[in-house]
């Protein structure tokens, strides 16, 4: 019956790490996203003629 639980503790770990690894990647995602859109608004912000040349990433 240990082997049993060794074996589902261990499945339990892998999907816990995948779960990590996704969220860090989406994390990263959406922080650059968000970086992105910061640098964008501030340039056009004190360059208004930036605004057509300027492309917004979604």
């Amino acid at each position: 019956m240990p082997h049993q639980f060794s074996s589902f503790d261990s499945i339990l770990e892998a999907r816990g790490s995948t779960i990590l690894e996704e969220a860090n990647k989406l994390y990263q995602q959406l922080l650059k996203e968000q970086v992105d859109t910061i640098i964008t608004d501030y340039v056009c912000d004190k360059n208004p003629s930036m605004l057509l040349t300027t492309p917004h990433h979604k």
